[in-house]
């Protein structure tokens, strides 16, 4: 089943105003997850637990809307990094 993650990373700009940039990864996923289910949706990336799970039916495909744990104590990766592993802004 089609799945978006939405996740967080260190800001692209050196100079930017946030802390945080959002980002996101669309997979398939094999199975519905459960909550406090971990999954690792990168090869370099962490297990990271789910936290809530939602079914988007306004679109053609449906598809899951997965949210996962945000980082702990600010330990976030590059943009760079993320974006070689799939990730998107």
């Amino acid at each position: 089943m089609k799945a978006r993650i939405d996740y967080y990373c260190k800001p692209a700009k050196k100079n930017a105003d946030y802390e945080l940039e959002n980002i996101y990864l669309e997979v398939d996923l094999p199975f519905v997850p459960l909550v406090g289910t971990f999954i690792k949706f990168t090869p370099k990336g962490d297990y990271i637990e789910v936290v809530d799970i939602y079914l988007d039916l306004s679109v053609p495909d449906s598809s899951l809307i997965v949210g996962v744990e945000e980082p702990e104590g600010m330990k976030l990766w590059t943009w760079e990094a993320m974006r070689a592993e799939g990730w998107k802004k």
